[in-house]
């Protein structure tokens, strides 16, 4: 028998254990620090050779009709146990003996109908126990009433036509009650009386049809802190009727959204008075009608809700009496029915002026028709404004289009989106406290002055990226020095050459991203004085010519003095040539991104002080060779390497050092084996880099 028979034999022989475990594998449990996952193995029966101590057990998605108590004593340290997905019909008593520690049973999508007094009568350490998805239509006597600990019941998605599910006081631990997706249409006055010693924190009563609130039908649960009945039709009048009937509960936290609240009354939510509701979500109502004086008896609620509403109109009044609202939410809160200006949502002047502590407002998304002098007066408070594709004609901003907001401590203001074409002097001149300034992603056209800034004292980022045309001038943040975070991306940057620079005011900065703007010309005055600066963002321009030796004058060094510099990014801006000293000043560099350039030979000594750097880009260049001399200080500490898609000369003088390196090295470097490929010699092309056979190489 010939010595490669052998070899291929022996070689099958010992692939066949590991074959044959790969294949088995498939069918049985994972086990993983005491949590054995048995889910989607098509079971039929309980798996008898896991390890006795495991805690978790994950039996979901498989083919389970039946939870044999005796198939699960060997697993008595069991606090977990998730059965759900199966088609399991009834649940025997002793499970639970079987599983002396059990605190959590997940039996959702599975086919039980019937709960007895017995069903769960050994199953006192339960804390959770979900039931969702089944079909149980009525629960008669007590099944729960030995579940002295538990905190969280499920019983959404059955069939279940009333909350009744006890006859006695009992569940006095009971923290949350889910009974969403059922078919309960009245809460009626003695249905709730089993929970009469517990503290519900959540009562989940959301897409049930319920048309009727029975006097008296929270009497047994006031200390209820949290009710949902959100997606139940219901109108204004049955609201009016359930905040009635919440009236002496310990509610703090309603939410109503989904339902047909067309219009609210200075009437419709009385019944709240004498709760402390802290949190009141009203979304997706259709409301189009805020009655003056319909918060009036919310005096301590800090949370509203209103998004995706259809709202006409907001009179002086419409807040009143929400002295206590900190966050409000008003994103697609109006109504867009025409573009025409008679059509429009009108805001009247003191709307807010009631909204003393607010300190968060979202009209995200709307289409109001400007800002008048008076709409925001009355926000001592607010902290964050969120504008974003607010306004149907906030063309021009002027010294006066924020004037409302001059006693407001506004530290966020976000106006992205409104096809604004021009900032004029003093338009923020109101906002000294502004911290953050949104603009992009808007239509301005303009020459920077400078004096667009005027009163921006405490600005820390402007982000202006994404508009049409911005013409600098070596005054065009010189009134904002405290500036630390500017994005100029595709605004098709002018005049970034001037002299002095632009950015020589900012001695803060520490993000700047000039990227996409087809700059050509800068000097190596540029970046002067931007010590502090961390993230350089120039890709998508058209630098090469600044390094070229032939260029007059020699290479523009425009990096130089940025000892600081973390990131930096050249991608894409048809570098054919580096000077040698480039980054000799960039000590702290941890990033360089020069991919999809024409770079080919780098020079020795580029990457010597290079030696914080963990990532490094150049992909898709026409790098042939990587030698040790040019690469050895970059890979030294490199964390993350992308060379991929250059046309490598596989011979032993272009990359025998690199090919030990790359199968030596602890460096990720994605898609090695087909992305580093050979492109030369001939009879190495489409070769894999790494595979390339260096024991010829001296």
């Amino acid at each position: 028998m010939s010595r490669d028979l052998l070899y291929r034999i022996y070689s099958f022989l010992g692939l066949l254990p590991f074959w044959i475990l790969c294949t088995s594998s498939t069918n049985k449990c994972t086990v993983r620090h005491e949590i054995a996952d048995c889910s989607h193995l098509k079971l039929t029966q309980i798996p008898d050779d896991l390890p006795t101590n495991i805690t978790v057990l994950n039996l979901t998605h498989n083919q389970l009709r039946r939870l044999p108590p005796a198939n699960f004593t060997r697993y008595s340290q069991l606090t977990i146990l998730d059965g759900g997905f199966n088609t399991i019909s009834k649940l025997e008593p002793e499970l639970c003996q079987s599983l002396p520690l059990l605190e959590i049973l997940n039996l959702q999508h599975n086919e039980l109908s019937q709960l007895s007094d017995k069903t769960f009568i050994f199953c006192m350490n339960l804390t959770e126990l979900h039931l969702m998805s089944n079909s149980i239509q009525k629960i008669q006597s007590n099944p729960f009433k030995s579940l002295k600990n538990l905190i969280k019941l499920d019983l959404a998605h059955n069939g279940l036509s009333s909350t009744k599910l006890g006859t006695q006081l009992q569940l006095e631990n009971l923290q949350e009650l889910l009974l969403s997706n059922n078919k309960i249409s009245a809460l009626r006055r003695e249905e709730l009386d089993f929970l009469g010693n517990s503290s519900l924190k959540r009562l989940e009563l959301s897409s049930n049809q319920i048309k009727e609130f029975s006097p008296g039908c929270f009497h047994a649960i006031g200390k209820l802190f949290g009710f949902s009945l959100n997606n139940a039709k219901l109108s204004p009048s049955l609201i009016e009727e359930l905040c009635l009937e919440l009236s002496n509960t310990s509610i703090q936290n309603l939410s109503l959204s989904n339902n047909q609240l067309y219009t609210t009354s200075n009437t419709t939510f009385a019944g709240l008075k004498q709760t402390n509701l802290t949190v009141l979500d009203l979304s997706h109502n259709s409301l189009s009608v805020i009655g003056n004086d319909s918060f009036a008896w919310l005096p301590h609620l800090e949370y509203l809700f209103l998004e995706y509403n259809n709202i006409q109109h907001l009179s002086s009044r419409s807040f009143y009496g929400l002295s206590n609202v900190r966050y409000l939410n008003l994103r697609r809160s109006f109504t867009k029915q025409s573009i025409s200006l008679a059509s429009l949502p009108k805001i009247d002047d003191f709307s807010f002026q009631w909204l003393k502590v607010l300190e968060y407002l979202n009209m995200e998304d709307n289409t109001f028709p400007g800002i008048k002098s008076n709409t925001f007066t009355g926000l001592t408070r607010l902290r964050c404004l969120s504008l974003s594709n607010s306004f149907s004609s906030l063309r021009t901003l002027t010294n006066e289009t924020f004037s409302s907001l001059a006693g407001s401590p506004l530290l966020i203001l976000n106006l992205t989106k409104n096809k604004i074409s021009k900032i004029e002097s003093g338009a923020f001149s109101w906002l000294g406290h502004l911290n953050v300034l949104d603009l992009g992603l808007n239509e301005i056209g303009q020459e920077l002055t400078g004096q667009e800034w005027r009163g921006l004292e405490n600005i820390v980022e402007i982000y202006l990226s994404y508009n049409k045309y911005l013409e600098l001038t070596s005054n065009s943040f010189a009134l904002v020095p405290s500036l630390q975070r500017l994005m100029l991306r595709r605004v098709a940057l002018k005049n970034v050459n001037s002299s002095p620079s632009p950015f020589h005011p900012l001695p803060n900065l520490t993000i700047l991203d000039l990227s996409n703007n087809n700059i050509a010309n800068i000097n190596d005055e540029l970046l002067k004085g931007l010590e502090k600066l961390e993230i350089l963002d120039l890709q998508h321009n058209n630098l090469a010519r600044l390094w070229k030796h032939a260029n007059p004058g020699g290479p523009i060094h425009f990096l130089k003095g940025l000892s600081h510099l973390h990131i930096l990014n050249l991608e894409s801006n048809g570098f054919d040539e580096v000077p040698a000293e480039v980054f000799k000043d960039l000590r702290e560099l941890k990033s360089i991104d020069l991919g999809l350039n024409n770079l080919n030979i780098l020079p020795p000594s580029v990457f010597d002080n290079q030696v914080s750097l963990k990532s490094l880009s150049l992909q898709k260049n026409l790098i042939t060779s990587v030698e040790k001399n040019v690469f050895g200080p970059a890979f030294k500490n490199l964390s993350n390497l992308d060379m991929s898609f250059n046309p490598f000369d596989c011979t032993c003088e272009s990359i025998a050092w690199f090919v030990t390196w790359i199968n030596n090295t602890h460096t990720n470097i994605s898609e090695l084996s087909s992305r580093y490929l050979c492109n030369t010699p001939p009879q190495y092309h489409g070769f894999p880099v790494m595979l390339f056979d260096i024991s010829p190489c001296k």
